[in-house]
């Protein structure tokens, strides 16, 4: 197996590139897609994989050669060989939620697969079925060989009886013969001696990680390798074809019988090449953060904003809409973020923060349309804005990038990082309809290749939960350092009705209520306010009608 990296020039490999992979993939010495692409020569096959360019990281940003995982390679020491495998899962998955296309050469084209049909899977895909057989069936290999040992060797003593003379000493007989149950061919071994090589076999030239734990007597290395490229184990699946086996035993035969069918194709040239290949990987990692955090529910938004990545309802900032939840916003880019960029690609004056903005804004118009025209997605729209105060709830606004930590890590990753950018026409007013905000996260890209492919539902929707904790968190970090906010409580809607009607042009778009209560949040540069609120509102508060106002996040 050979293990390429994207846009990565191979300048010092030129020949070698040229001869693994076709001109069409290539820009220069440069690799234009990520993906899977393997072509046989001479009888033999190498697969080569195109890792996407934010693993090129630690030990691998030092390499200059194409790697080649059956030599020894220092580089390799700290690499998990199941990247490539979840790799090809995910693009697989994201292959059938893409219509593909023949041609990657376009700009409009991005997933290129020389699977015709789900009934003509790549070689790739028959390599991973038999590895989740051997993942999912150990306890039906442990049973077998318990079962077919249970009574070999045991003396038939009613054959031995019946059979031999026995020697009469002192009262104590003795039998000089004994007649032993013997084994006869027992075909579900032979079976599993060959799926138990195969999985060796395929761990020793193609990386697949998996580690074979079995208790029969196996060829040798070497000598199965002859086997299995001459079509001698292809021939030993055929004899065995009519033979009983049960239900899974029946399936493993199917599977060992596809794969090495698949591997003689391509050996002998009847399949020419194979290829599972995107040429804007940025596409899939799009798709990989709308599984894992995009609300389906919320789909008629995404369909009149076409602009917006990912949306998701949950818990309003600062409780400002009680039990009713908003939207967050959410875009993925697909950046590899270092210190020194991080300013070019995601500063508070990079074109993408202003279209960010842009997106939030529009989505609040877009809101407000659907309340008007009485239309009612999740409901969503109701809660975005208070008729009562004339507020805004705060909309969670945020970047999610990839990054890469340790290559075994399954974490998520999920983290902060850079500063909360505030976006207002007036300052101060946090419940303002221009006052917008927009935070910066990174995500594990192995965690999502990992769950993406495994369409790991339980995951999908604890990640949600943590992000929208995460982002609450953090904004109201930093909304205490810069904000004084108070939470008042009337006894009726009446009663603060008034107090809106009365405050209206001192708290405007300061101000957020939902049932009986009222929040108000004060910029701590504006000195005069809090002080007007301390000293004037608040003293006019009414203990016997059960006003109570209340700071949270006051310094």
């Amino acid at each position: 197996m050979k293990l390429l990296f994207e846009e990565y020039s191979y300048s010092n490999s030129k020949t070698e590139l040229k001869e693994i992979l076709p001109d069409t993939y290539l820009n220069g010495y440069k690799v234009k897609c990520v993906g899977y692409y393997c072509s046989a020569k001479n009888g033999e096959y190498d697969p080569v994989f195109i890792l996407p360019k934010i693993f090129q990281k630690g030990d691998f940003e030092k390499i200059s050669d194409i790697i080649d995982t059956k030599k020894e390679n220092a580089t390799l020491r700290h690499f998990d060989q199941n990247l490539p495998w979840w790799i090809y899962r995910a693009l697989n998955r994201y292959a059938e939620y893409k219509p593909e296309s023949s041609n990657i050469g376009r700009d409009s084209i991005n997933v290129k697969s020389s699977r015709h049909d789900k009934f003509s899977p790549t070689i790739i895909e028959r390599i991973l079925s038999l590895k989740d057989f051997y993942d999912n069936n150990k306890d039906l290999f442990l049973f077998i060989y318990k079962q077919s040992h249970s009574g070999f060797n045991r003396i038939n003593w009613t054959k031995t009886v019946r059979k031999h003379i026995p020697l009469i000493k002192d009262k104590r007989v003795m039998y000089l013969d004994v007649v032993n149950n013997k084994k006869t061919i027992n075909y579900n071994e032979e079976l599993l001696v060959i799926f138990f090589n195969t999985l060796i076999f395929l761990k020793d030239e193609m990386g697949l990680p998996v580690i074979v734990d079995q208790p029969y007597e196996l060829y040798g290395k070497e000598e199965f390798k002859r086997m299995a490229c001459n079509g001698q184990v292809l021939g030993k699946l055929r004899r065995i074809r009519n033979n009983y086996f049960n239900d899974r035993l029946r399936t493993l035969w199917e599977l060992l019988y596809a794969y090495y069918k698949s591997d003689r194709e391509l050996r002998d040239g009847t399949k020419h090449e194979e290829y599972l290949l995107v040429k804007d990987f940025e596409y899939v990692f799009q798709r990989m953060v709308e599984y894992m955090i995009g609300d389906d529910s919320l789909n008629e938004f995404k369909k009149q904003d076409t602009e917006i990545d990912h949306l998701f309802s949950g818990k309003s900032v600062l409780g400002e809409t009680g039990a009713n939840e908003v939207c967050y916003i959410a875009d993925s880019k697909y950046y590899v973020i270092n210190k020194e960029d991080e300013e070019n690609k995601l500063g508070k004056s990079s074109p993408d923060v202003k279209k960010q903005f842009g997106y939030a804004r529009n989505f609040v118009q877009l809101a407000m349309d659907i309340k008007r025209d009485n239309h009612n997605f999740n409901s969503i729209a109701d809660f975005n804005r208070d008729d009562v105060a004339e507020g805004y709830a705060i909309i969670p606004n945020f970047f999610i990038v990839p990054k890469v930590t340790n290559w075994d890590d399954r974490d998520d990753g999920f983290s902060k990082f850079g500063e909360i950018y505030e976006q207002n026409q007036f300052e101060g007013r946090i419940f303002d309809r221009d006052t917008l905000f927009l935070l910066k996260y990174k995500v594990n890209l192995m965690y999502l290749l990992y769950n993406y492919a495994k369409n790991n539902q339980a995951e999908r929707f604890a990640f949600r939960r943590k992000i929208e904790n995460e982002v609450i968190s953090d904004m109201r970090q930093y909304i205490k350092n810069e904000y004084v906010v108070y939470k008042v409580s009337f006894k009726d809607e009446v009663e603060l009705k008034d107090f809106v009607k009365s405050h209206f042009y001192d708290l405007a778009g300061r101000m957020f209520s939902n049932e009986n209560r009222l929040i108000v949040a004060f910029s701590n540069e504006n000195k005069r306010l809090i002080n007007v609120f301390n000293e004037t509102f608040l003293e006019t508060m009414d203990s016997d009608k059960n006003q109570i106002a209340d700071k949270c996040f006051c310094q």
